[in-house]
């Protein structure tokens, strides 16, 4: 298991002890160019990964708001890969990826500064099962 699977691994764990729920569901999922992720009642999204294809022109910034959290990702706090000559220099990017871990309890809207059309984000979606 990787660093990142443990560290979300663990983080799950601990905020569903926390919160008192012992049973629960939980189901990896990816949207593409989302506009939203729907989060349901007795629901938990994780968000674990995000990539742009394709380094649009600036501004790059994605927002992810929720009623819990607001995740802002800029290419200055995400990881760039180039084509091209090895100092990166010249050439384009490859694609524009973040591990950021982020929690939400209410549905998540995404808006999108720019021209970014070609992204997609992962995230593990925990549902409560306790009665």
């Amino acid at each position: 298991m990787n660093t990142l699977n443990e560290i979300l691994s663990d983080m799950i764990k601990q905020d569903m002890q926390q919160r008192g729920i012992t049973r629960y569901h939980i189901t990896d999922e990816i949207a593409e160019n989302p506009g939203q992720i729907t989060v349901g009642v007795n629901e938990t999204v994780y968000i674990y990964y995000l990539c742009l294809k394709h380094l649009p022109p600036p501004p790059l910034e994605i927002t992810l708001l929720s009623a819990s959290t607001q995740i802002i990702y800029t290419k200055g706090n995400t990881r760039c890969y180039y084509r091209g000559n090895v100092t990166g220099q010249t050439g384009e990017y490859d694609y524009i990826e973040s591990s950021r871990i982020s929690r939400h309890l209410s549905g998540i809207t995404i808006t999108r500064k720019g021209t970014i059309e070609d992204f997609y984000i992962q995230y593990i979606k925990v549902k409560n099962l306790n009665k």
